[in-house]
This record gives structure tokens, C-alpha cells and sequence, in this order.
């Protein structure tokens, strides 16, 4: 999804992690009323979140961290999903990630997880 801002035009991308009814453990930094996860993914490029938690039928929660930075987990919350956000350069390479163990087994999708090793 491209995304202008400051006179140029960045690219994002927001996937859930494929592990049903987990999102991530921390306070949100906003919480807003959204319809869809793709409502709630453009709120997150709004406020440049890193990460959001998603609910229906309108619970979005922004974050300002994401699961693989340290002592940042998943918890079990019925209904939720986590989706990774990412900007820029990761966008490119998200999907290579999503095929790991890692992402399968527990939900580390990002390659934000490889910088955080």
C-alpha cells in the first residue's frame, strides 16, 4: 500500500501472523474504533505505529512495538488477531519470512525479528 507523506511516497504492508486468537501483550498507544483490519492498518500508518492488535467487530489497538523486540510476547485473547507492520525496505522482503518455522510456530513474521537477534 503506498503512502504519501513529506513529498514522497513510502510503501507499508500489514499481515496478520498466522496463529489464531493472540495479539500482542503491551498497552496500545491509541485505541480507535475501526471496521476492518484495513481501516485499523490505516490508522497505523496515521500514527506510524509499528504494529497493531485487531478484533472485530471494531477494536483496534495501536502499538508502538512489535513481537520480537525483547520481553514483548503473544497472549491468548479470543478473537484478536496481531498484524506486523512494515515500512520501507522490509516491505520488499516480508514475504520471505512468512514461510519460516519461526512465523509458523510463533508468529515471528518480521524481518524486524532479524535485526532484534
Amino acid at each position: 500500500m503506498p503512502v504519501l507523506g513529506s513529498g514522497n511516497v513510502r510503501e507499508i504492508v500489514a499481515k496478520a501472523v498466522p496463529l489464531s486468537n493472540r495479539a500482542l501483550y503491551v498497552n496500545p498507544v491509541v485505541n480507535v474504533t475501526a471496521a476492518s483490519t484495513l481501516q485499523c492498518a490505516k490508522f497505523c500508518i496515521q500514527h506510524q505505529c509499528q504494529s497493531f492488535n485487531f478484533a472485530k467487530p471494531s477494536t483496534c489497538e495501536l502499538l508502538d512495538t512489535y513481537l520480537c523486540r525483547e520481553n514483548v510476547v503473544l497472549e491468548v485473547r479470543f478473537g484478536y488477531m496481531y498484524f506486523d507492520v512494515e515500512w520501507g525496505d522490509d516491505v520488499r522482503i516480508a514475504n520471505d519470512f512468512r514461510q519460516l518455522s519461526d512465523c509458523i510456530n510463533q508468529g515471528r513474521c518480521s524481518p524486524k525479528c532479524c535485526e532484534s537477534e
